[in-house]
């Protein structure tokens, strides 16, 4: 086993140690019910992959040239602001369908955990995967 292969199987083993820290503390589980999207959990499910695909690059014959992990990194953050906007939305629009019951305020909320959820793990997922491909050293296109 090379000196690179140790180091982001490493990696690897600590971002998935944070994983599961994440969802002890609730937070896999706080994208499952407080994301209306889904978006979030998409993210997650994507790096996961993403992170199995690298590992299996690393120990194929021909090393690929890594762009569409790179490519990827950036679908990541995208993904993340897309659900960030998406949730202002459904706040926003909490907002302007108030009535007395109160039943804005759960829509409100709604919107507003769905916009941070969804841009920390896209954020996240993307700073992860970079670092991945950091390790071993593949190059930006």
């Amino acid at each position: 086993m090379t000196r690179m292969t140790l180091q982001w199987l490493i990696f690897v083993c600590l971002t998935l140690t944070v994983v599961g820290v994440a969802a002890l503390m609730g937070f896999i589980v706080a994208l499952w019910t407080q994301d209306v999207t889904y978006l979030g959990l998409t993210i997650l499910a994507a790096y996961l992959l993403a992170t199995a695909a690298v590992g299996y690059e690393l120990y194929r014959p021909r090393y690929a040239s890594g762009s569409a992990f790179w490519y990827l990194c950036d679908v990541f953050e995208r993904v993340g602001i897309t659900g960030t906007f998406i949730g202002l939305v459904l706040a926003f629009q909490a907002l302007r369908d108030m009535d007395a019951a109160g039943e804005w305020r759960q829509h409100l909320l709604e919107g507003v955990s769905t916009k941070f959820l969804c841009s920390i793990t896209g954020i996240f997922a993307a700073l992860f995967l970079r670092t991945q491909l950091k390790i071993l050293g593949v190059r930006e296109p």
